[in-house]
């Protein structure tokens, strides 16, 4: 009998290992220590790293990264036990195309999703959990306070939630919604450009933030209802290199999407620049 085919591996099968159903828990960051005897140096770094985060704890009081309650010096996480039971993560149960959560039927009929419209340039959009409770807390003290203590957790997360979609392997670029230069120098760093720039680290994906550019100071969209949304941005991004985006699957980073406006928006610009297909990933939606 002849053995099985081995499996080709590619560049995303050491990136993202895990082909199952996304269900994480923003805490999960333990380590699994190995049984056998012989893989002592394993523990005895996990034991030095919780001593260290233990004595670095009780001189910088660590707090919850969502509410700002103190954390105990040893606690393995950034989010208390509270705050991480209450995040809700979107797995299978949303809108294949916009990613809208919309609970355990939404694949039952085949009506079309509410929360899309015609003419969305972008070909799937994901997202790690709905933008309430302590997973929008996490988002706006990151933001707008500054709490970069999450930011790791964020990645970790997204990039997680991307390892489970199959379009994962195709990805040849990632790029960030832009910021315009005006806002940054008020907010003082693009917050979807980090995010984009970690997450194409941990998924070996090339990362460019000289593709896309902003080119008009646009309203904030919170408060516009979704024609404003889409007025307010139209024609508000470029691609300043289309020869890094032609003929590529484009991934495309924001922190929150809420109507698709401003996401869409993006992937009509890299469509028309010559991209293959445009994903979109967002932490919150």
């Amino acid at each position: 009998m002849q053995p099985a085919p081995q499996a080709r591996s590619t560049r995303n099968d050491l990136a993202c290992p895990r082909r199952t159903p996304y269900n994480v828990a923003m805490s999960d960051d333990r380590i699994i220590l190995p049984s056998s005897r012989r893989d002592w140096p394993f523990r005895a770094a996990h034991v030095a790293r919780n001593l260290l985060r233990a004595a670095i704890g009780l001189v910088y009081p660590r707090e919850c990264i969502a509410c700002g309650i103190g954390l105990a010096p040893a606690s393995p996480g950034e989010i208390c036990l509270k705050c991480e039971a209450e995040v809700r993560y979107i797995g299978g149960d949303c809108c294949p195309k916009c990613g809208f959560p919309y609970g355990p039927y939404v694949g039952a009929t085949r009506a079309p999703c509410p929360e899309c419209r015609p003419g969305l340039f972008f070909r799937k959009a994901v997202a790690a959990w709905r933008y309430d409770g302590p997973g929008r807390d996490v988002i706006l003290r990151w933001k707008y306070q500054g709490v970069f203590s999450g930011q790791g957790i964020l990645i970790r997360r997204l990039a997680d939630r991307l390892c489970a979609e199959e379009f994962a392997e195709d990805l040849e670029l990632v790029v960030s919604v832009p910021m315009h230069w005006r806002r940054r120098l008020t907010r003082r760093f693009d917050q979807a450009q980090l995010l984009a720039h970690g997450v194409a680290r941990k998924l070996a994906v090339p990362y460019s933030s000289r593709v896309l550019v902003r080119t008009r100071n646009t309203p904030s969209q919170v408060g516009l209802s979704g024609p404003e949304r889409i007025r307010n941005v139209r024609g508000a991004f470029s691609v300043r290199r289309p020869e890094l985006v032609k003929g590529r699957v484009v991934l495309l980073i924001d922190d929150v999407v809420t109507t698709c406006a401003t996401a869409s928006e993006c992937s009509r610009a890299l469509r028309r620049a010559g991209a293959r297909a445009v994903y979109v990933a967002s932490i919150a939606r």
